[in-house]
């Protein structure tokens, strides 16, 4: 959700689509690794379902930490 939140905040700063794009399909991907977790513990998959969220955290992470340090960027040129 923070990442997502991040990721609006991006697209209304007006930074380019080219520079947010990888941020973008990381989240893509996590939100696919999540609907795979979910299907796995529908299927009582426990182990299945905790791999698939614990190889996506990290893209995450690195998605929101990236699009923020856009953002922050791009405000500091505007002042």
């Amino acid at each position: 959700a923070d990442a997502r939140l991040k990721l609006k905040t991006a697209e209304s700063a007006r930074i380019a689509p080219a520079k947010i794009a990888g941020p973008r399909a990381a989240l893509a991907d996590g939100d696919q690794a999540l609907q795979e977790a979910r299907a796995a513990f529908g299927r009582g998959e426990y182990t299945a379902a905790t791999d698939a969220m614990t190889a996506a955290s990290p893209r995450l992470r690195a998605a929101a930490r990236d699009l923020e340090a856009m953002v922050t960027s791009a405000q500091h040129r505007r002042r």
